[in-house]
C-alpha cells in the first residue's frame, strides 16, 4: 500500500487537477446556462468566470500535492543511492578516509602494545590513539590499529 508512495502522490494530484478542471467546466456551463436563460448575455461571462478560476485553483491546488510526492521520490532515491554508497564502501576504504595517515605496524609492533592501557578521553564516541595516532569509533576498548587498551578518562565538568 505504500510502496512507492511519491508515484502514488503525483498520479493523485494529477487526476485530482483534471477532475476539477472538468468539474469546473460542467459547473461553468450549468451556472452560464441557468444565468443565460433569465439574462441576455451575462451567461457566456459567468460560464467563463467559473471555468476559468475554478479549473486554475484546481490547477494550482494540485502543486502542493504534487510537490509532496516529488519531495517523496527525491526522498527514495537519496536513501537508495546512500544505501547503494554504504554496500560498496569497504571497511579498508572507511579506514583510509577517516583515519590519520598511520604507519603501517608489523604484528610483532601490534603485540607489543596488547598489555598496555592507556588513558584516553572520547570527544562524541571519538577516540584518538596515543600510541599510534589512529581514530577510532564508537566508544572502543581498545585500538584496531596497535591493539592498546582504553581506559576512559571522566570530564568531572560534565556532570556539574
Amino acid at each position: 500500500m505504500f510502496e512507492n508512495i511519491g508515484q502514488k502522490c503525483k498520479t493523485l494530484a494529477k487526476v485530482i487537477a483534471v477532475l476539477g478542471i472538468v468539474g469546473s467546466i460542467i459547473a461553468g456551463a450549468v451556472v452560464g446556462y441557468t444565468v443565460g436563460r433569465f439574462s441576455s448575455g451575462s451567461g457566456f461571462l459567468m460560464f467563463l468566470l467559473y471555468a476559468g478560476v475554478g479549473s486554475l485553483v484546481s490547477w494550482l491546488g494540485s502543486w502542493s500535492l504534487y510537490a509532496i510526492g516529488e519531495a517523496a521520490d527525491n526522498s527514495s532515491a537519496n536513501r537508495d543511492l546512500l544505501t547503494e554508497l554504504l554496500q560498496r564502501q569497504d571497511k579498508s576504504n572507511w579506514q583510509t578516509i577517516h583515519k590519520k595517515s598511520v604507519p603501517e605496524l608489523k604484528k610483532s609492533e601490534r603485540k607489543q602494545h596488547t598489555d598496555e592501557t592507556v588513558s584516553v578521553t572520547a570527544d562524541n564516541g571519538t577516540v584518538t590513539c596515543p600510541i599510534c595516532g589512529s581514530f577510532e569509533d564508537f566508544y572502543p576498548t581498545r585500538c584496531s590499529y596497535c591493539l592498546v587498551s582504553f581506559d576512559y578518562e571522566v570530564d568531572e565538568s560534565d556532570y556539574e
